[in-house]
């Protein structure tokens, strides 16, 4: 399952032209879904507990597409990460909005907010 999703997140970055958009839809893809996938079916939520090697796994692998999401703009930023390290702040800051969300579409809004914070750092617009 954990290869189904990261295939169909793979897939569908190649329509996303931002960091940012790419970075949402990522998340949105992973995390969002992942939430009200876990909603819908409760038990489902072992999908999600880190206290299995194949959920961590699934994390790690995640975390692995995001740095490869980050590494060029990282790259071209001013900021002295490691794409890697920012992709694990990502990925569980995602697994936190999943232990505070009240909703699907919360859920959602505070991705937003953090893909617009991470991407806002990493590529900030020109001041005109």
């Amino acid at each position: 399952m954990i290869n189904d999703k990261l295939t169909e997140i793979r897939g569908g970055l190649q329509r996303q032209k931002t960091l940012e958009t790419k970075l949402r839809f990522a998340c949105n893809a992973w995390a969002a879904e992942g939430y009200e996938l876990v909603q819908a079916h409760p038990d489902a939520a072992d999908m999600f507990d880190l206290g299995f090697k194949s959920v961590c796994a699934g994390y790690d692998q995640f975390g692995e597409l995001l740095a490869e999401i980050l590494n060029e703009p990282l790259g071209r930023s001013s900021l002295e990460l490691s794409a890697r390290d920012a992709a694990r702040a990502i990925v569980f800051a995602m697994r936190g909005f999943k232990d505070v969300a009240t909703s699907g579409a919360e859920m959602r809004r505070l991705i937003e907010v953090h893909v617009k914070l991470v991407a806002g750092a990493i590529e900030p617009k020109s001041v005109q």
